[in-house]
């Protein structure tokens, strides 16, 4: 099928289900403008796919499933900016401050290094490498090369030990003097 006879049959279905297909939308998402968008997403994808790959037997289903995908794809990246809304604007909030100010921006990396160091450092020995990578901006490859170790491994290791740091909420701190030798 060339893009001529694509764009025909997406014409087609257009005057004959359109209707049908955005109430079967929106009566999944609630929401008549974001279901005409996710099918207008839908039939885009149909013209860019359809002449290389044929039109399917169900042209109807597949624009519905292609639209029922983009809308998940809206509520995920929905709830994602709802999640890291407050993270955000603490941050704009501390930008903001200090653009008012003469002041240098702290350098946080040592509280984020003691943390790593102390919550992995200690079950795993994992701490190290970690704090090299994320705070350093060591490559990956060069820190599995000085432990050793493949890069593949290293880059397991440094997405469980981030992974632990989310898991257990671990606090951001330097330690406080009496804390120092422990850490």
């Amino acid at each position: 099928m060339n893009a001529d006879e694509a764009r025909q049959t997406v014409e087609r279905i257009v005057r004959e289900s359109y209707g049908r297909l955005v109430a079967l939308l929106v009566v999944r998402t609630r929401d008549v403008a974001s279901a005409e968008d996710c099918l207008a997403e839908a039939f885009a994808a149909a013209l860019e796919q359809w002449p290389a790959q044929g039109v399917p037997a169900n042209p109807d289903g597949w624009l519905v499933t292609v639209a029922k995908r983009r809308h998940l794809d809206d509520l995920r990246r929905g709830q994602v900016q709802i999640s890291s809304e407050p993270h955000l604007q603490m941050l704009v909030s501390e930008l903001e401050a200090a653009a008012h100010t003469s002041e240098e921006l702290p350098d946080r990396r040592l509280a984020l290094m003691f943390c790593v160091r102390t919550s992995i450092g200690r079950a795993r020995r994992k701490g190290r490498p970690s704090s090299c990578r994320r705070f350093l901006g060591i490559s990956a490859k060069a820190i599995a090369s000085a432990f050793l170790v493949s890069p593949g491994s290293m880059s397991q290791r440094l997405v469980r030990a981030k992974a632990h740091i989310k898991e257990c909420a671990i606090p951001f701190s330097v330690p406080e003097q009496n804390e120092m030798p422990e850490r």
